[in-house]
């Protein structure tokens, strides 16, 4: 399986032709990336902390393909960040949809890693 993301630079600004801010875009940021699962399904990518944008809370999007099938189109958010609860569409989700598409962040060294995906309970 292939997960493939994306998510806006530090200025808030997505590489996309109809990105709001386009001449305040990071042209050093990439902006998205692709992966190819373990047996398990994990993945992995090193990325910046996704920052807000007008109207919406920080999330990476995320895509999971099957060969070239669409498996799941989602959002990853912060967990507890407090722009949660303000975005249209985090707050549509119910508590178990919001806990399952949400990244816990955690301290490795210098960096910051995050994990996602924690079963429905």
């Amino acid at each position: 399986m292939t997960a493939e993301i994306w998510q806006t630079d530090m200025n808030g600004v997505y590489l996309h032709t109809g990105s709001f801010g386009r001449k305040m875009r990071d042209d050093q940021f990439q902006g998205f990336g692709r992966s190819i699962t373990d047996q398990n399904g994990h993945f992995s990518f090193r990325t910046i902390i996704p920052v807000e944008y007008p109207g919406r809370t920080p999330h990476i999007h995320l895509k999971l393909l099957n060969e070239s099938e669409n498996v799941l189109t989602t959002q990853l958010y912060i967990q507890g960040h407090p722009l949660n609860k303000e975005d249209f569409l985090f707050k549509q989700m119910t508590k178990a949809e919001q806990k399952i598409n949400s990244m816990k962040l955690i301290k490795n060294n210098a960096a910051l890693a995050a994990t996602s995906f924690e079963a429905l309970s």
